[in-house]
């Protein structure tokens, strides 16, 4: 394989215009084979610090995480109820919701989520309770 690379490479120099032979010099085809294969890795960590230094100047993902993080254990101790909330008094810090959006939120007097309903006519969501599709419009319940 290697000999066949080799070969190749000589045939790709000969084509840009370099003089060379591989039966003729194989040691001048190894040489330059060495020193395209090192100028080829200078320009790839040249590339990859010049990204480094244009997106993250401070290094910040060369710095190792901490192992606690990695696995994902802790030492703390927490207690929870049979419901599955904290339980109050343990030394834990408040948990850290799973969405930025709060969830089961009821505006103006509905009794459903907003986007618990699809209208396929006007292609638009709505609320269930009252099939409104307006997000900021009041529930008049099974009146509406």
């Amino acid at each position: 394989k290697k000999m066949a690379r080799t070969q190749i490479h000589a045939w790709e120099a000969y084509k840009q215009g370099t003089n060379i032979n591989m039966n003729a010099d194989p040691t001048t085809v190894a040489m330059l084979e060495k020193q395209t294969k090192q100028r080829r890795e200078e320009l790839k960590k040249k590339q990859k610090q010049s990204l480094i230094s244009k997106y993250d100047p401070d290094r910040k993902h060369m710095a190792k995480p901490d192992k606690s993080l990695l696995l994902g254990e802790t030492e703390q101790y927490t207690l929870y109820r049979p419901d599955g909330s904290l339980q109050k008094g343990s030394n834990t810090p408040a948990a850290i919701p799973k969405s930025k959006y709060e969830e089961d939120v009821f505006p103006l007097n509905h009794t459903s989520v907003w986007g618990s309903w699809f209208n396929k006519e006007k292609m638009a969501w709505g609320f269930q309770c009252c099939y409104q599709c307006s997000a900021t419009s009041y529930c008049t319940g099974e009146a509406g």
